[in-house]
């Protein structure tokens, strides 16, 4: 295109000269250069100010995405540790429970281990991370498969042996500490090395004791000199169980008690040092430890 030279009238609103300014051919191709560049550059910053702010844009998503799915591994493994955890616990109450209806198991190695301690330790490692509880995830499905068949067999059981079931000691007979096992021990009022057949739990006196199984009372009487104020149970299957150093006798004889019902209270009658229950479990009249006869181990 061909550059013609031109004028530019300059008319002033009031009163005034007119004036001209004249454009070369030269100036009309300088102004046109600049305008020419001007317009190029800011095309150029448009385009890289769009593209910086896409980029900044995708970064600040992926920022946001990498905390969410920051957030969610450390949620995913809380849930899966607590349910190993409360797997484990459901594991240990199978074992007391086959081991008290003497359905013999043989321990099983537990779910614990570096995998568990890793899901913490891993969680910048998706990959590693993912995989651990894919793991874990394909352990815990087949060990529940496992133990609801073994639940089913437990049930079965159950069922077919109720009688037994209620008639064998299974709780704690009154809250408490134990002051002396089902050991060799030094009497604390003879002096004598003599064997302790049952458990003596110290506590309060007043405090309710209960009956461990089903079954029918056979003593229920006061012996001064021996074991105070005592209770017999006679619960079926071999077993019996005995209650002594009582404050109170709150049932009689031939009365059937109940798992749980109250028959006395905590004293320290007869030949005793201090309050306690002197707990006994028998099996044919032959004395057995009785920790082996609790299932709850927690006396709270």
């Amino acid at each position: 295109m061909r550059i013609k030279e031109k004028e530019i009238l300059i008319i002033p609103r009031g009163q005034g000269n007119i004036r001209k300014l004249h454009l070369t051919k030269p100036l009309q191709a300088l102004i046109l250069s600049i305008f020419s560049i001007l317009l190029i550059s800011f095309i150029f910053l448009s385009y890289d100010y769009i593209s910086l702010k896409r980029q900044m844009d995708d970064y600040i998503r992926i920022i946001e995405e990498n905390q969410m799915l920051t957030g969610e591994n450390q949620i995913i493994s809380d849930n899966l540790l607590s349910m190993v955890v409360k797997y484990e616990r459901v594991k240990l109450f199978e074992e007391e429970v086959s081991l008290l209806l003497g359905m013999n198991k043989n321990p099983k190695e537990s779910l614990g281990g570096p995998g568990l301690y890793s899901l913490y330790h891993d969680s910048y490692n998706t990959e590693r991370l993912n995989g651990i509880r894919e793991s874990i995830v394909q352990s815990l499905k087949s060990e529940f498969s496992k133990k609801e068949d073994s639940f089913i067999k437990i049930k079965e059981f159950i069922y077919k042996n109720n009688s037994l079931i209620c008639a064998t000691p299974s709780i704690w007979p009154v809250k408490g500490y134990i002051s002396s096992g089902f050991h060799y021990r030094t009497h604390p009022l003879t002096g004598k090395r003599v064997f302790h057949k049952g458990l003596d739990i110290a506590g309060p006196t007043g405090t309710p004791v209960r009956a461990t199984a089903d079954g029918i009372v056979t003593r229920s009487e006061n012996n001064p000199y021996g074991f105070g104020k005592l209770i017999e149970i006679k619960h079926g299957f071999g077993f019996s169980t005995k209650y002594a150093h009582l404050n109170t006798l709150d049932v009689k004889v031939g009365q059937v008690v109940k798992r749980g019902h109250i028959i006395a209270t905590r004293g320290s009658t007869g030949n005793s040092s201090g309050p306690h229950l002197h707990y006994e479990v028998r099996i044919n009249n032959k004395a057995v430890n009785p920790v082996n006869f609790i299932l709850d181990y927690n006396m709270e």
